[in-house]
């Protein structure tokens, strides 16, 4: 079982209220700039992909994606024996 990854997905526009819901389970910052920040933890890339396409789907413009600091694999502790 793969260890989900904590990814920073940052679109354009303020998110308020009005989110869809299927966004209400993600912690959603408001940035300064009125951008949004949307903190998503996946499994693996075409979960990440899913994610982004239903952002796509609402007509979100994204700006950025990025692993949240200390949310890689580079950083996680290994196993004895396993390759990282």
């Amino acid at each position: 079982m793969q260890t989900p990854i904590m990814y920073l997905i940052r679109v354009r526009e303020t998110l308020n209220r009005d989110i869809p819901y299927w966004l209400e389970q993600f912690p959603l910052y408001i940035e300064v700039n009125g951008s949004s920040t949307i903190i998503v933890s996946v499994v693996d890339q075409p979960a990440l992909r899913g994610v982004l396409n239903r952002i796509w789907d609402c007509n979100l413009t994204v700006l950025d994606v990025s692993i949240q600091p200390g949310g890689d694999q580079e950083n996680r502790s290994t196993r004895k024996g396993e390759n990282p």
